[in-house]
């Protein structure tokens, strides 16, 4: 039996995961204004959130300063010169490239995305940067449900609108894991199975 996508979805709670700090470098390659890269990293900030994971952004324009310490990610935001592969992606990941650490969200397609779904450009933007920087953190090309679903549905835009699309609770596992490698000092939860 075939159970409609808004059954297998669940809210992950807070409590049940450690709270990891990430620092991200966002590169505005596209001149986008300060407010819509606000709200947009706002967007990502309220995802990452729920998966216990606090993103501290430092936004380069056109280079971060000296003070902005090493990131452990990159996510730029290109114009029409840089393009995904796939149509119809709002962006990709580059796994293979150095050290897996690099993503690219596209504005063209992120507007044509929003234009077509009525959703605001910044809310389309959060999330597509979610979805990118959870390729990175995971170091898969994987899709799930939730944030890390391969196309959102009207299902998904309905979340976003709300405010309530989420990364699905094995992939929030496989970011902790992932992050509690890469900086041993950070202790996981009793419990590192998110509460559903």
């Amino acid at each position: 039996m075939r159970l409609p996508l808004a059954l297998l979805w669940f809210p992950v709670s807070v409590a049940a995961v450690a709270q990891v700090e990430v620092r991200v470098h966002l590169y505005n390659s596209a001149n986008l204004s300060q407010y819509v890269l606000t709200q947009a990293t706002q967007v990502a900030n309220r995802a990452f959130a729920v998966a216990g994971i606090s993103v501290q952004w430092h936004v380069c324009e056109p280079s971060c300063d000296e003070n902005s310490g090493p990131p452990r990610y990159i996510v730029g935001i290109a114009g029409p010169n840089v393009q995904p592969r796939s149509s119809g992606a709002l962006g990709f990941a580059m796994l293979e490239a150095g050290d897996g650490d690099r993503a690219v969200v596209s504005l063209p397609r992120l507007e044509l995305f929003a234009n077509s779904t009525g959703l605001a450009l910044p809310v389309a933007m959060g999330h597509a940067i979610a979805h990118e920087l959870g390729h990175l953190i995971t170091r898969s090309a994987r899709h799930s449900y939730g944030i890390m679903s391969a196309r959102w549905d009207l299902a998904g835009v309905a979340r976003m609108q709300q405010d309530s699309l989420r990364f699905a609770a094995e992939d929030v596992e496989k970011m902790q894991k992932n992050l509690k490698a890469r900086h041993p000092s950070v202790r996981l939860a009793s419990s590192n199975r998110p509460e559903l």
